[in-house]
């Protein structure tokens, strides 16, 4: 199941072989691996399918938010690999722009043509 679901692959040995990709180009630092594992073994419900699916979830979740000690590695972070995701994959509803749930605050020819001013 963890294998199908989640991409989480474990050989014979009790190895951990691959964990899930949430984003390219983008891990968590290893120092927060074995929290995760922990976690997942401690907190997941294995006997309510749901829960387990729910547990899973969550905890990869939270593994995969942690940014590690760096005070740059958050800004670099969002900058290179989640803006650049986001803008890939968005697909938002024309709806979205018309009911103004999505609105262009300003973009680039407008910013050159303020700063020209200047």
């Amino acid at each position: 199941m963890l294998k199908e679901y989640f991409s989480i692959n474990i050989d014979e040995m009790g190895n951990i072989k691959s964990l899930p990709v949430i984003l390219e180009n983008y891990f968590p630092s290893p120092g927060y691996f074995p929290i995760y594992i922990l976690r997942v073994s401690t907190e997941v419900d294995w006997v309510n399918e749901k829960a387990c699916f729910s547990g899973i979830c969550r905890e990869t979740a939270r593994f995969y938010s942690e940014l590690g000690s760096e005070n740059d590695s958050w800004k670099s972070l969002t900058e290179h690999t989640l803006y650049s995701t986001i803008k890939q994959s968005l697909l938002p509803p024309s709806s979205f722009f018309d009911d103004s749930t999505i609105v262009d605050v300003v973009d680039l020819p407008t910013l050159y043509k303020i700063f020209e001013r200047c």
